[in-house]
């Protein structure tokens, strides 16, 4: 959706009947500002003479220019999904730190197929089905399973090789059908009872 906004903004069309002066200083202002913040943030996520409370506080703010920014935002942030990566891939962290992780990443890659690419080919599914797929049944570990599925739907979303791949996924069945019977309160969607049914584990019934 930010895409094809864009799109119309920047289009010769738009320009001759809506042209207005400064809107395009504004749109210019806002992307520099952008780009400014997500440069500090970038450097503060691997300044590692940070406390890492304020590393991941950093991660947190990446994710949200990147889903409110646009796509020019999205783009900028995505010389950072590396650093992203390694944090969630760290056993060292808590389970609340990784949660902080996969918020930051479910920004980032909402509506963009470029940063959903990236994590894929620094191989991110295999990370978030093993954690589904984690026996660890604490709280704070079904938290962690609940936003790898919600990180899992973003990035299935009108990407079929993605599907396809995690159609073939081991034990990822039976771990989404043990999901989808926890209580989501709080949550728009059970996201494992949907990730059941995108990835053709089961028939849907009835629309989402």
């Amino acid at each position: 959706m930010f895409k094809c906004l864009d799109l119309f903004r920047r289009s010769k069309t738009s320009h001759e009947f809506f042209h207005n002066p400064e809107e395009d200083i504004d749109y210019k202002m806002r992307d520099n500002v952008y780009t400014k913040q997500i440069k500090d943030y970038g450097e503060a996520l691997q300044n590692t003479h940070l406390p890492l409370y304020n590393r991941l506080q950093a991660a947190v703010s990446l994710g949200i220019i990147s889903y409110t920014g646009g796509p020019e935002a999205a783009n900028c942030v995505q010389a950072y999904i590396e650093p992203l990566l390694r944090y969630l891939n760290q056993t060292i962290y808590t389970e609340e730190d990784q949660i902080t992780v996969l918020q930051s990443l479910a920004g980032i890659c909402y509506n963009n197929t470029a940063n959903q690419s990236t994590v894929v080919d620094q191989q991110i599914l295999t990370t978030l089905v093993s954690m589904i797929n984690s026996r660890n049944s604490n709280v704070m570990s079904i938290k962690v399973k609940f936003w790898a599925c919600y990180l899992l739907h973003v990035l299935c979303c009108n990407n079929i090789p993605i599907i396809r791949r995690l159609n073939k996924a081991k034990y990822l069945h039976p771990s989404l059908i043990h999901l989808s019977e926890l209580s989501w309160i709080g949550w728009p969607d059970n996201y494992a009872q949907v990730l059941i049914y995108i990835l053709g584990f089961e028939k849907q019934s009835q629309a989402l």
